[in-house]
């Protein structure tokens, strides 16, 4: 599908992800603000994200339909904050094997050249990220004490896009679990 063609159309930001209840988001968006991080998107959990032509958005909501059919709705579980190396922290994810075949699926599904697509082979929930070295070392020290725990239903899960770095995501399709 996506090809040569595309050089003369607008190219968006594709993610496939699992969105989070109100009541895990706003406790993320509170670790966030204890932090004074500014961020853009709503906390969420990424299982893909590619760069395409809109024109391919049809083919990409048939395939992700396709792929998820035999994948039944799941319990995620949420533990504590992580970080990789001195520049973003996260929430952990427990049992991630759910997740890991989902995103296995999408990935077999979607014809989307792979140098084109990043997949979430360590899914978590990004709380803050770029960091500085000084802003890493004070994040870690607000952190130190904080627990993070909660769990939810995941029964569905969200295509966005948007058109630049600096543009807001916008969601294209939601696609049900299971069916």
């Amino acid at each position: 599908l996506p090809g040569a063609a595309e050089e003369q159309m607008d190219i968006y930001e594709y993610i496939l992800a699992i969105p989070l209840p109100v009541e895990v988001r706003k406790e993320i968006n509170e670790v966030r603000a204890s932090l004074g991080a500014t961020v853009k998107s709503a906390p969420h959990i990424m299982l893909m994200n590619f760069l395409a032509g809109e024109v391919h958005e049809l083919a990409f909501i048939t395939q992700v339909n396709k792929a998820i059919k035999c994948h039944s709705p799941f319990d995620v579980q949420l533990q504590n904050l992580s970080h990789y190396r001195n520049h973003t922290i996260y929430v952990d994810l427990k049992n991630t094997e759910p997740l890991l075949n989902l995103v296995r699926s999408l990935q077999a599904s979607l014809t989307v050249p792979r140098s084109r697509t990043f997949t979430s082979w360590h899914p978590n929930i990004p709380v803050v990220k770029g960091l500085k070295e000084e802003q890493f070392i004070e994040a870690l020290k607000v952190l130190k004490e904080r627990k993070f725990n909660a769990s939810f239903f995941a029964d569905k899960i969200v295509l966005m896009k948007r058109g630049g770095e600096f543009s807001k995501y916008e969601t294209v399709w939601e696609f049900d679990l299971g069916s």
